[in-house]
């Protein structure tokens, strides 16, 4: 970064590069964007008729195609209701949302204004259709985001002499308002281009782009909203609100009209009440009578299937909470298995979604090992590409004029199951087959051909089921596309017996993590962000409910006395199947209530991640904080977007050098012979098999960031490495992870900046836990302590680098003396104790002070450390770090072995504790300090037991 000294008024300055500034453009290419223009159209791409496909199964006199509607203009609006969701009311529904999605669009098309490209050569790559490519930097990253069959628009310069200092006085001529003249070297017309092709790996897109001038290849390039985005979630907003009424005397008494109606079953799903739900009135016996197709579901998940296949919870939604690595999709599938085992009166038809195709890929791909092709579709949207849609699945899918289409009616009224995204349902919608659309053409018909007949209306519902997976990543407006494909025009009745109408109507389950990171929205200044499964999970059915996380906790558990209650229409799923106890520690407490079962198989001990040297005395865990001093810096000031252009170099290298030593320690060890990458996992332990570069990731939030990273590494060699942004790794999981944080600059200006622009680890709770969960075996958090809470105080970084000092899981680099000495200043700080000569923490002494509440322990003396700024940790301390510290104090686990927190065998199916024959049945025992316990004395008192109390919670209904 350049520093100049500006002498002015006798002073001296010193000038820095605004990190932010926008891009330099200079004032001839402004004109050219600024100025009026004939508009030209391009051919569009094929896709598919929906009129047509209407009146191939309905004709033209019961179902008319619905109208193409037009994105509304786009306005920025003022705030008015939409800035909490306590203002979201069935009465305002419809306001509420369509101030939201204006304010959406506009701020989305801003970001897009950002990502123009200027004066900018087209390459011709075929003549007769007009094709030309074009590199669009950043749609990697989906910055922009560019899909087959966008518009692009193309506005063409014709350069001549003096063009530069021309084009800069017609902007200042027509700054305020335009004169009606055409900018100098502008052709004049803006041409709709559109998007024919697209390679993301070489970010590249093809256009077509007719009528354009021989004369000149250079252009502007804007990137516009496109309707697909946004008329999709006002047309579900609308119909939502409106019930899309319909009237035919043989039903009028079963309709419930709009969502304001209490009987409506759009207001059950979307504003339930405590009185919709079913009364417990008796403990459950925790016997499930069902033959599960998955035989490893452990007791939470076969709970959750249980209660949505009996229904016995009332007409409202069942929300599955789980943890990151708790196996959500593997209860969704189950659950869709169960659903269409049932011998009900109605044939099931059930719709599964999710809010991308990767994820709406992977339900598919698991179901495809128990459906054919014949039973499951795969409803891709028109504009995705084949290469995009795994192979396996593409038996699945249904392709007309090399085009992603929909198969004729019959064919589609056979599927058992069909999987798309929330916004590809539109499609439905489209083709006039939601349940609302097939009532009314059957009644219609039925009226028609023989008008004497009366048919249950309950029994011409064809999906009887919407289960959306993944639901905290979508917005609720999103929701409310696939909500209305299910939903029925029929009144929920107020009878209490599920055996009657109730029971025949859609089913709506969602499964999610309301802690991970939310939908992705350009706009901050209203609740858009927050989903519709965030949003049910805090009204008064779910938050207040006795058995929710936050009031149950990892002790509480159903007993007769608490009877009645709502029976829950939830279940939170608590064991996680991906990490090391260690890396699970912070998220637990900090995000779930300290709920959290570490369920993982572990690591061989002799594997070459939990065999590391890197890992720190005395407890080598597999956790560590990566003091970075190294300054940020800026790249590409004039010719990036706003605060993308951050990069680390030190950090980079930090990184590269972490990653080339493990994978020197896995190449220096020994392996038995039938260890491979895949390797077969043993009875206790997954096989000691070396790590792979495609094993190995390094996330930052910053892109700049990541185009080092991926340079840097590409240059040793190390291809494979997963290298990306972090919202990239949602659902994701990687056997080990270093987070690069980037910001060292530790002024508060420019945190708040990063912070405005979505950017940075910092303030960001979601973010940081979703980061935080992505590591099997062993996490790497490189960052500044100056910036992480010296400067920002962020309560969850404080909290992690706390955890990190206190257990000795901090790492300075040979910096300078002064660096070196702050850092070390900032591990005594956050470990609440001076760390005698920097070495060993008195583990007796921690698991001691942690047992008391505080923190803060005997260890160390902390009452010479003066600073009155000393961090306490009150309320941060998990069960599961209290497990990992009793064991170390006991013997267990001292040298960093992988074994189970709470003493179980993780092969053994009975969840017991305490094993006859087992070391725990012997009394006592001396652990490696030297100490005898007792495990009579201390079972209760330090939890090393760690999940048994939150296992207790969900077993504890067995009681009879």
């Amino acid at each position: 970064m350049y520093d100049g000294t500006n002498q002015l008024a006798g002073r001296s300055t010193t000038w820095k590069p605004d990190v932010y500034a926008r891009s330099y453009v200079p004032a001839y290419l402004i004109a050219i964007n600024r100025s009026p223009a004939v508009d030209r159209y391009s051919t569009q791409l094929k896709s598919i008729d929906f009129a047509a496909y209407v009146a191939r199964f309905s004709g033209t006199s019961f179902l008319e195609p619905l109208p193409v509607e037009n994105l509304p203009t786009l306005k920025s609006v003022p705030v008015s209701i939409s800035r909490h969701t306590k203002n979201l009311l069935p009465s305002s529904y419809l306001y509420y949302f369509d101030e939201c999605l204006l304010l959406e669009g506009m701020n989305y098309s801003q970001e897009l204004a950002g990502h123009s490209l200027y004066n900018i050569l087209l390459t011709l790559t075929d003549a007769r259709q007009n094709l030309y490519s074009l590199h669009v930097p950043g749609l990697k990253d989906g910055a922009p985001k560019v899909g087959l069959g966008d518009t692009v628009l193309v506005r063409q310069i014709v350069p001549f002499p003096q063009l530069a200092q021309q084009g800069a006085e017609w902007l200042s001529h027509n700054k305020t308002n335009l004169t009606g003249s055409i900018a100098p070297g502008f052709s004049g017309h803006q041409h709709h281009a559109v998007v024919w092709g697209i390679s993301v790996a070489k970010e590249t897109i093809i256009i077509r782009v007719d009528h354009l001038l021989p004369a000149s290849r250079l252009c502007n390039i804007q990137f516009t909203v496109q309707p697909d985005l946004f008329v999709p979630l006002w047309r579900a907003v609308v119909d939502v609100t409106d019930g899309r009424p319909w009237e035919h005397e043989d039903v009028k008494a079963e309709m419930a009209g709009s969502i304001e109606n209490k009987q409506n079953w759009l207001r059950h799903m979307l504003f339930p009440e405590p009185s919709d739900a079913a009364l417990q009135t008796t403990l459950p016996k925790g016997v499930f009578e069902h033959s599960w197709v998955d035989k490893d579901l452990n007791y939470e998940q076969m709970k959750a299937v249980d209660s949505i296949i009996t229904r016995n919870f009332g007409t409202i939604p069942f929300l599955i909470s789980g943890v990151p690595g708790s196996g959500k999709t593997k209860t969704v599938v189950e659950c869709t298995l169960q659903l269409l085992r049932r011998n009900d009166k109605i044939q099931p038809h059930i719709l599964l979604c999710a809010p991308s195709n990767p994820a709406a890929d992977t339900l598919a791909i698991r179901l495809a090992k128990h459906l054919q092709p014949h039973e499951m579709f795969r409803l891709n949207g028109w504009s995705r590409t084949f290469a995009e849609v795994p192979d396996q699945l593409l038996p699945y899918t249904h392709s007309e004029n090399d085009l992603f289409s929909i198969p004729e009616f019959k064919i589609m009224m056979s599927y058992k199951v069909v999987v798309t995204t929330c916004q590809d349902a539109h499609m439905l919608v489209r083709a006039r087959l939601t349940n609302q659309d097939l009532m009314k053409l059957g009644y219609e018909m039925l009226s028609s051909i023989s008008p004497g007949i009366r048919p249950n209306p309950q029994g011409m519902l064809h999906w009887t089921a919407l289960i959306v997976d993944e639901a905290a990543q979508a917005t609720e407006p999103m929701v409310c596309v696939p909500l209305t494909v299910v939903s029925t025009p029929l009144r929920v009745k107020e009878s209490v017996d599920l055996t009657n109408a109730r029971s025949t109507l859609p089913l709506f389950i969602m499964a999610g993590d309301e802690h991970q990171l939310g939908p992705r929205v350009s706009n901050t200044n209203t609740a858009f962000s927050v989903s519709l499964f965030e949003r049910l999970f805090s009204l008064p059915i779910y938050a207040d409910h006795p058995l929710s996380r936050r009031n149950a906790g990892p002790y509480k558990k159903l007993t007769q006395e608490m009877l009645p209650i709502p029976r829950p229409a939830f279940t939170n799923l608590t064991r996680n199947y991906r990490s090391h106890t260690s890396i699970l520690a912070m998220p637990s407490v900090l995000f779930y209530s300290d709920t959290l079962i570490p369920s993982a198989t572990p690591a061989h001990p002799d594997g070459p991640v939990p065999s590391w040297p890197v890992w720190k005395a005395p407890h080598r865990w597999p956790m560590l904080f990566a003091c970075n001093t190294s300054p940020d810096d800026v790249e590409e000031i004039l010719h990036s977007p706003a605060g993308s252009g951050l990069f680390n170099q030190g950090e980079a290298l930090k990184a590269l050098q972490f990653v080339q030593s493990l994978l020197d320690h896995s190449n220096s060890l020994t392996y038995p012979s039938n260890a491979t990458t895949a390797g077969t996992p043993t009875t206790s332990t997954t096989p000691m098999r070396p790590i792979s570069q495609q094993e190995i990731a390094v996330i930052t939030p910053f892109l700049t960031q990541v185009v080092h990273l991926r340079r840097l590494f590409r240059d040793h060699n190390l291809h494979s490495v997963n290298i990306g942004p972090v919202e990239a790794f949602q659902g994701l999981e990687t056997r080990f992870l270093i987070i690069c944080t980037t910001r060292t600059r530790a002024e508060m200006r420019f945190i708040e900046q990063d912070q405005s622009f979505g950017l940075g680890l910092v303030g960001e709770r979601r973010r940081f836990n979703m980061a935080m969960t992505r590591a099997k075996e062993g996490l790497i958090v490189i960052g500044s302590p100056d910036v992480l809470v010296g400067v920002s105080k962020d309560e969850s970084w404080r909290a992690f680098l706390s955890f990190c000092a206190r257990n000795e899981c901090w790492d300075v680099d040979e910096s300078s003396d002064e660096a070196r000495e702050s850092m070390w200043a900032w591990a005594d700080k956050l470990a609440g104790h001076r760390r005698r000569g920097r070495g060993n923490i008195n583990v007796n002494g921690l698991v001691n002070g942690i047992g008391n509440g505080n923190g803060n322990g005997n260890a160390g003396n902390v009452e010479d450390f003066e600073d009155q700024d000393d961090i306490r940790l009150d309320g941060y301390v998990s069960r599961l770090e209290r497990g990992l510290l009793y064991a170390q104090s006991a013997g267990e686990d001292c040298d960093g072995d992988y074994g189970s927190v709470d003493g179980e065998d993780p092969t053994d199916g009975t969840g017991s504790h305490h094993r006859k024959g087992s070391q725990w049945d012997k009394g006592k025992r001396k652990g490696r300090l030297g100490k005898e316990w007792s495990t009579a004395d201390d079972y209760d008192s330090a939890m090393w037991t760690a999940g048994i109390a939150a296992e207790e919670v969900l077993r504890g209904s067995l009681d009879d």
